[in-house]
């Protein structure tokens, strides 16, 4: 925190429309650059602050003395029948809400379990996952002549990973997704109440699946949920009644279209630029530095959410407490301050740490799952449709939270790959080209 204030040059009005062009717009990184040259906080037409710049962004997600979770108590007190209502006051007592000590106990009973170490053991099953959903992939496009990627692989392969880690049967994922697929407007500023009521029920409908998967005791014994449950059960009361089934569909929820997002853009970036999907094949080790540079390039999530613990400055910018600050994690990742050349994708050379988890006390307990997913379905669709292009664009859906990609549809090169296994065929365009 500074001692003296120094607003910046930029209107909240003209904040308001930087950011309206970035959500409407498929490659919002220009529209980042703009924001980050009138300064590196902004206030916004709804007096909530944005940090747009590496620095202040990192600075605000690893500070947790000064910059708190959001959190919510505006359910806390409703009729818990309504279905949005008891979805939201869930999701809300879970440790991604909640500042220590309540934080420090809940996270702490699904630490070790989600640490890359202990998620090694469930790598042989996350790869069968992965190679089936690729298969499933090849099919769709030889039958069709085209197949949807998301459809297909983005959005059921996360969640039966999912479902396989928490011990549930992989079948679930069908079940699963319409509600984890809505859950995700909740991240949105400008979320309406008809997005606001499907959240919640979907939320809910989270919560009680796990809960009737617990009562039935249809669970895997060597499962997460069921290891949640002996936590919730031996810790003398430091866990809250529910803590199980709510922190499972909260992982549910961030897990899910956070990692197909992630997939399908990156296998957007890869089919934009061919000569560096090329290197990495020919370079396997280089996918752990890979997928670092891809989630650097276009992160799934786009913001995340603090609130200001007191009153004082941040770079320059008054702050008063209770003040809601958006950290614009996309802006922050193509920050030339810290990545030289930031609009280039250079697989082979990732340069700097991507804030894409987060940072602090609330760093992403499932950044270790996520890179192992795509660590297993990259190389499996290099090796079962070594010639696969694009059949047109992604679809995104519009918001500002997240990049989430609807559609995507792909199909196969009709000319044969310069060599086995080669996608030198696929389109070729500037490498300098935005996601």
């Amino acid at each position: 925190m500074l001692t003296k204030p120094n607003r910046s040059g930029a209107t909240p009005d003209q904040v308001d429309r930087l950011l309206t062009a970035a959500i409407t717009s498929d490659d919002p990184y220009p529209v980042y650059r703009e924001l980050r040259e009138l300064g590196p906080v902004h206030t916004t037409g709804r007096g909530e602050l944005l940090a747009v710049t590496h620095a202040a962004c990192a600075e605000a997600l690893r500070d947790d003395v000064q910059w708190k979770a959001v959190g919510s108590t505006r359910f806390e007190h409703r009729d818990v029948s309504d279905g949005m209502v008891y979805g939201y006051q869930q999701l809300y007592r879970t440790f991604i809400a909640l500042d220590p000590p309540h934080h420090t106990a809940q996270r702490r009973a699904l630490t070790r379990a989600m640490a890359a170490r202990a998620l090694a053991a469930a790598e042989p099953g996350i790869r069968r996952l992965a190679t089936a959903r690729v298969s499933a992939l090849a099919r769709a496009i030889r039958d069709h002549g085209r197949a949807d990627l998301v459809a297909t692989l983005a959005d059921p392969y996360p969640l039966q990973v999912l479902c396989h880690i928490l011990g549930l049967p992989v079948e679930d994922a069908t079940e699963l997704l319409p509600p984890a697929t809505a859950a995700f407007w909740m991240l949105e500023p400008a979320a309406t109440r008809t997005h606001m009521t499907a959240t919640g029920t979907a939320c809910a409908a989270l919560m009680r699946h796990m809960e009737r998967r617990l009562a039935e005791r249809n669970v895997h014994p060597h499962g997460l949920l069921a290891h949640l449950q002996r936590a919730q059960a031996s810790s003398e009361g430091l866990l809250p009644a529910g803590y199980a089934a709510r922190t499972a569909g909260m992982l549910v929820i961030a897990g899910s279209q956070s990692v197909s997002t992630h997939l399908a853009s990156a296998v957007h970036t890869l089919l934009r630029h061919p000569e560096q999907a090329v290197r990495l094949r020919d370079n396997p080790d280089a996918l752990p530095g890979a997928i670092e540079e891809l989630l650097r390039f276009d992160p799934p999530v786009q913001y995340a959410k603090r609130r200001s613990a007191r009153d004082g400055v941040f770079h320059g910018h008054p702050v008063r407490a209770g003040q809601l600050l958006n950290v614009a994690i996309g802006a922050a990742s193509h920050d030339p301050a810290v990545v030289a050349d930031p609009d280039r994708l250079h697989l082979d050379n990732p340069r700097t740490p991507t804030l894409t988890f987060g940072g602090g006390i609330h760093y992403c307990l499932g950044a270790a799952l996520a890179r192992l997913e795509i660590a297993a379905v990259l190389p499996a669709l290099d090796r079962e449709i070594p010639r696969l292009r694009a059949a047109g664009p992604p679809v995104r859906r519009p918001g500002s939270m997240h990049r989430q990609i609807q559609e995507f549809p792909v199909t196969v090169s009709p000319v044969p790959a310069a060599r086995s296994g080669s996608p030198s065929s696929l389109p070729r365009t500037p490498a300098h080209s935005h996601p």
